[in-house]
């Protein structure tokens, strides 16, 4: 849940203590929040066992084109794109 700032309170701060509690609230804000890292993670399990590979394996098929891309595979692809960013992998 984001955490809530007022603006009297950092004004009171000194300018190193205001960037620590900023980066703190980003940083809070742009983790997954209400467990949605676990729901991605049990999604993206789903697709591997489903097409029986991992998504390393998945990955190169497509990069050897041994494997097309299908509407399926782009959400597939999406959850992994999305893992990464809410590992703060971008």
């Amino acid at each position: 849940m984001p955490k809530a700032v007022r603006l009297a309170d950092l004004a009171a701060l000194t300018p190193s203590e205001r960037d620590t509690i900023v980066e703190r609230v980003v940083k809070d804000d742009l983790g997954p929040s209400n467990g949605s890292g676990a729901a991605t993670a049990a999604r993206i399990r789903a697709f591997e066992q489903r097409y029986e590979v991992s998504s390393e394996t998945l990955l190169e098929e497509l990069r050897t084109e041994r494997r097309k891309e299908t509407a399926e595979i782009s959400e597939w692809l999406f959850l992994l794109q999305l893992q990464r960013q809410e590992a703060g992998g971008g």
